[in-house]
Parts: C-alpha cells; structure tokens; sequence
C-alpha cells in the first residue's frame, strides 16, 4: 500500500513538471514561428530589392539600345 499523502505529493510535483514542460513547448513554438515569419520577411525584401536593381539594369540597357539606334539612324550619320 502507498501513503495517501506521499502518492498525492508525486502526483501534484508530476502535474507541474507536465505544465512547465507544455510552456515551454508553446513558448519554443512561438519563438520558432516568429523566427520563420522574420525569416520569410527578409526573404521578400531582399527579393523586392533584387526585382528593383533588376529593374534598374532593364532600363538602362533600354536606354543604351535606344541611343545606339539613334546614333545609327541616317539623321545621326549625316550630323558626323
């Protein structure tokens, strides 16, 4: 037979050690899902950066085949 009070005891310390480990299940939980969320925003800002230099670039080679056909063009050629 166990004592009443000692198997009361045990169960009481087993319930608390199951709550202290829940929380910190849910607070490892939370700190990986805020992790991912911080992952995944500087993923899309540093993928919006790279979609506006490339941007940039577009349009500067546009700007350089638009004055090498103008530089080619007979009005251009007959200024020389």
């Amino acid at each position: 037979d166990y004592d009443p009070v000692v198997v009361d005891h045990v169960a009481n310390e087993m319930v608390l050690a199951l709550n202290a480990l829940e929380e910190d299940f849910v607070k490892a939980e939370e700190e990986e899902k805020k992790r991912l969320e911080e992952e995944e925003k500087r993923r899309r800002e540093e993928e919006e950066e790279k979609n506006k230099l490339w941007e940039v670039e577009k349009m500067r080679q546009e700007d350089k085949l638009m004055q090498l056909s103008l530089d080619t063009t007979p009005e251009a050629k007959g200024k020389e």
